[in-house]
């Protein structure tokens, strides 16, 4: 049942439709509870309590204190209940001592649960104040014009921006558009049917996306970042991307013309064999040149299967070629993977398969080594007309920009119909444009205001100001008296 499950530790927000459920069937329950036989009353108590035994003895790991919790519980729902048919209580009487029963109950597993989540013992809470204890040596992590990713072993970590000072692109939300899901797909990062996830990112990504920083925990033991360290502090250890341009940077206009035509790799087509094949095609494009070059090496497939989260996994073992030095990466479909560095102590790197994807590439998957100098030139091609002074107040995004040439900025967030963007005071059209919003710009100094309207919010305005209208006209004329009264 969806509502039940948990994402980080806390129930999930339609959990409260079934609570209400419960309760209705306990009251309607209760409120004819002499038509039941006592047999089946018992039945009712015992049946769940030795479930949930037979379900700890499987799978141990649920906690033992919350088991025992509810074991107790159900004891002393099947006593009270004993009684009241024994003793021939009255049915309201007993209805209520229920409530007050069920009430203790809550009150109880609030005194287990909210410590745990209020004084540090969620993993989650606890890394969320050691990010914000890293952001405040560090400001330019809180600004919205430099994301930072946070890398650890723990994959469910989407929503870690929305509870610290960071912002970042991995992200977990039921609702979440088509054209938030188009940016991470457009640059070859991972997507599942609700969450975005970043992983250790890829350098083209991280340049058109604006990702400046990777803040890596000390328990992390897959590949992580390829930047430069610049601080380490309470176990977690902060990068920083020498290719970070800005929030948004104009594209000459002899350029966005081919590129806004070209759309995200898809491998359903044959327009690019690979999703390496794709990045040095838009690489291209944008004035610079490859950005990967293929790599030859020897692989050991480890015959082991292993399971995770549903899916079977093998491991492959790259041994390198010893003239192959340098960041090296593999793709499954269209997502690109940073699997480690080679130099000269590690030369042999490995990473997890699933066994659809083995198959799918014919047991022969394809690696690429990144060309750091050719990922620095286009860095430097996109860096030469780009927003500075970006601010952000009162769901205000505004900044400066001095552009020495006419082209389409292109802005780092994902489109909405509802962005309402405006240059120099004036309002101005807006595209989709290479996974972000384009605006087309003429060279000279120009100021960027942007502000979003969330979708419906004037005619949610208007049908709120009507029903008050409403409301206020029906509480006039109710306390107006009648000809009766009169």
């Amino acid at each position: 049942m969806h509502g039940f499950h948990f994402q980080t530790k806390v129930p999930n927000r339609f959990a409260i439709f079934f609570v209400f459920l419960c309760v209705s069937i306990v009251s309607e329950v209760a409120s004819h509870i002499t038509e039941i036989s006592s047999k089946n009353i018992i039945l009712c108590f015992c049946i769940p309590t030795v479930l949930l035994i037979i379900i700890y003895m499987i799978n141990p790991e649920i906690p033992k204190a919350s088991l025992a919790l509810s074991i107790v519980f159900i004891i002393l729902y099947t006593i009270s209940t004993i009684s009241f048919i024994v003793s021939q209580v009255k049915p309201n009487n007993f209805f209520k001592y229920l409530l007050y029963l069920a009430a203790i109950e809550v009150i109880i597993n609030c005194l287990y649960i909210f410590p745990k989540q209020l004084n540090g013992n969620s993993n989650i809470i606890n890394d969320a104040a050691r990010i914000d204890m890293v952001a405040s040596r560090h400001p330019e992590m809180k600004s919205v014009s430099g994301l930072t990713e946070y890398i650890s072993e723990q994959s469910f970590y989407h929503c870690i921006g929305q509870m610290s000072d960071i912002n970042t692109l991995s992200y977990f939300s039921s609702d979440y558009s088509s054209d938030v899901m188009h940016r991470m797909t457009y640059y070859n990062l991972v997507t599942g049917l609700n969450n975005l996830n970043y992983y250790c990112g890829n350098p083209l990504a991280d340049m058109m996306l604006g990702v400046r920083f990777h803040l890596v925990d000390e328990d992390c033991t897959s590949p992580y970042s390829i930047y430069d360290q610049i601080d380490n502090t309470d176990g977690l250890t902060l990068y920083e991307n020498p290719y970070y341009i800005s929030f948004g940077f104009v594209i000459p206009k002899n350029i966005s013309n081919d590129v806004s035509s070209i759309n995200s790799y898809d491998m359903t087509n044959n327009e690019y064999s690979n999703p390496f094949e794709y990045q040095n095609y838009l690489s291209k494009q944008l004035g610079g040149n490859d950005i990967y070059k293929y790599i030859s090496s020897s692989i050991y497939i480890d015959p082991e299967i292993f399971t995770n989260d549903e899916e079977e996994y093998q491991t492959i073992q790259f041994k390198l070629d010893e003239n192959v030095y340098g960041n090296i990466y593999t793709c499954t479909g269209a997502d690109i993977y940073y699997i480690g560095t080679a130099d000269r102590e590690h030369r042999e790197l490995v990473f997890n398969y699933t066994i659809q994807e083995l198959e799918d590439m014919n047991y022969t998957p394809i690696v690429a080594v990144q060309l750091d100098e050719e990922i620095k030139n286009l860095s430097e091609i996109l860096s030469k007309d780009k927003l500075t002074n970006v601010t952000y107040k009162d769901d205000q995004i505004s900044g400066t920009l001095d552009s020495k040439q006419d082209g389409t900025l292109y802005i780092s967030l994902p489109y909405y119909d509802t962005w309402e963007i405006q240059i120099d005071g004036k309002e101005v059209e807006k595209t989709r444009f290479m996974g972000g919003i384009g605006v087309e710009i003429t060279s000279g100094s120009h100021i960027l205001s942007m502000k979003y309207r969330p979708a419906g919010i004037y005619l949610g305005i208007i049908i709120s100001g009507i029903t008050l209208i409403i409301l206020l006209v029906v509480i006039i004329y109710s306390k107006r008296p009648r000809s009766s009264d009169k």
